[in-house]
């Protein structure tokens, strides 16, 4: 009776949350779940009913995320976590009803999350390219809202529709953002060398304003200020004139007379 009454405060604690669990839709594994309560709770089959109605739920009742796939090992490991946790839960409590209380509410939260985190692993680990490299036989998977099983094999259409389409989106939304991003850098850089040139006209601008104001400013000070006289400079010539030097006569020596020996 004690038992029973734990069992009534769980079912009572727990909301109906966790009665659309997908332990639901594995049939040996809720038989496996009854049978192993039934021993814990000593063949009580009340208390087994309620327990199995509180974690296994009904056929009608649905979990609060629709898109929500397991697979039978991840279901496996969770289950096995649940039933030791649950043993601990009844034997600790004892016929402390406040601290039955708040162990439960704590499983229920540790409950679902598990089952969330199984679920998002699972997707993760279908849904990756290196899937087919390690996976060479499909998966038994369960859809937790209809409790449809079917054997689904690495990035399968039907589990796989939701992380694709959210892949593709994200994909798409990196794409555009890099197109915009290079418009506004190009757009800015010659938003920056239009005025970069404009700034280059203005000083050249304001350069030769002040060269024009430079040479009035001489040139009125040449006409106030009279300019000194300069001397007559001799006139340079690069080639000076020739002059004509008459050459001297030709001298003629007389040749002496013949010698004769006539007079000896």
């Amino acid at each position: 009776m004690a038992k029973a009454s734990l069992l009534g405060f769980l079912a009572w604690v727990l909301p109906t949350q966790l009665a659309g669990t997908c332990l639901r839709c594995w049939r040996d594994a809720a038989v496996y779940f009854g049978y192993d309560v039934d021993l814990l709770l000593g063949q009580d089959s009340e208390a087994t009913d309620k327990l199995g109605k509180l974690f296994l739920g009904r056929a009608g009742d649905r979990v609060s995320n629709s898109r929500q796939f397991l697979e039978r090992e991840h279901m496996e490991r969770e289950a096995g976590n649940l039933f030791l946790r649950l043993e601990k839960i009844i034997q600790n409590s004892g016929k402390d009803q406040e601290r039955l209380l708040k162990e439960a509410e704590q499983e229920k939260l540790n409950f679902v999350k598990k089952l969330e985190e199984a679920s998002h692993a699972f997707l993760k680990e279908i849904c990756s390219f290196s899937c087919a490299k390690s996976r060479f036989r499909p998966y038994e998977v369960v859809h937790c809202i209809n409790c449809r099983l079917l054997k689904a094999p690495c990035n399968d259409p039907v589990v796989c529709a939701g992380p694709n389409v959210l892949t593709g989106v994200s994909v798409t939304f990196l794409i555009l953002l890099g197109i915009g991003g290079i418009w506004w850098y190009r757009r800015r850089k010659k938003k920056a060398g239009k005025e970069d040139k404009s700034e280059d006209d203005e000083e050249k601008e304001s350069s030769s304003s002040s060269e024009g104001s430079e040479s009035s400013e001489e040139s009125e000070e040449a006409v106030s200020s009279p300019s000194p006289a300069r001397k007559p400079s001799t006139p340079l010539t690069n080639n000076p004139p020739t002059v004509n030097i008459p050459s001297p006569p030709p001298f003629d020596f007389p040749s002496p007379p013949p010698f004769s020996d006539a007079g000896y």
